[in-house]
C-alpha cells in the first residue's frame, strides 16, 4: 500500500488562518507608516518655506533702506502681502517641484488665499498680530486620513514692514 502524499484540508485551512492574522496585524500598521511619511513630507515643506519667506522679508526691509538693489527679489514688494505674493511666484514653490503628498495632483504650497484643511497643505498668509506684520506659515496633517485643522509653525518670519 502506497502512503498518500500533501497537505491535508485542516493542515491548509490552518495556514490560511495564521496568514490571515498576520496580515490582520501587519497591513494598518504599514498604512500607519505611509501616512506617517506623508506628515513628514508635508512638515518638511513648510520648513522649506519659513528661511524663503524670511529671506524675502529681510531683502525687502533693506530695499527700503536702500543698501539692495529691486532685483535682488522676484519683484519689487513694498509690503508683507506684495512679499507672500513674490515668493509664490518662484518656481521652487511650483506644483512640479513640491506637489502635496496627499495628492500629487495639487501643489503643496498656497499663497495669500485662506488657509483650507486639506491634508498635506503648506499656507503663507499676512497677518496683522500684536501690531506687527507676521507671514503665517501653517500646515495641515491628517490621523487616519482625515485632515486636522492647520498647525502653525511656531517660528514665522516678522518684518516691520506696513501692510
Amino acid at each position: 500500500m502506497r502512503k498518500k502524499t500533501g497537505f491535508t484540508l485542516i493542515e491548509l485551512l490552518l495556514v490560511l488562518a495564521i496568514i490571515g492574522i498576520i496580515s490582520a496585524i501587519a497591513i494598518p500598521a504599514l498604512l500607519g507608516q505611509r501616512e506617517s511619511a506623508r506628515n513628514r513630507a508635508t512638515q518638511s515643506n513648510a520648513s522649506t518655506l519659513v528661511p524663503a519667506m524670511q529671506s524675502a522679508l529681510n531683502i525687502v526691509e533693506e530695499q527700503a533702506a536702500g543698501s539692495r538693489s529691486a532685483n535682488d527679489l522676484d519683484a519689487v514688494a513694498g509690503t508683507v502681502t506684495a512679499v507672500v505674493a513674490a515668493v509664490g511666484l518662484r518656481p521652487e514653490f511650483s506644483v512640479a517641484r513640491k506637489p502635496n503628498p496627499f495628492n500629487l495632483s495639487i501643489p503643496a504650497y498656497t499663497f495669500l488665499g485662506a488657509p483650507t484643511p486639506v491634508a498635506g497643505d503648506v499656507h503663507a498668509q499676512p497677518v496683522l498680530e500684536n501690531g506687527q506684520n507676521v507671514v503665517a506659515i501653517t500646515y495641515c496633517f491628517a490621523i487616519k486620513t482625515v485632515a486636522q485643522p492647520p498647525t502653525r509653525m511656531p517660528k514665522s518670519p516678522e518684518s516691520s514692514l506696513a501692510l
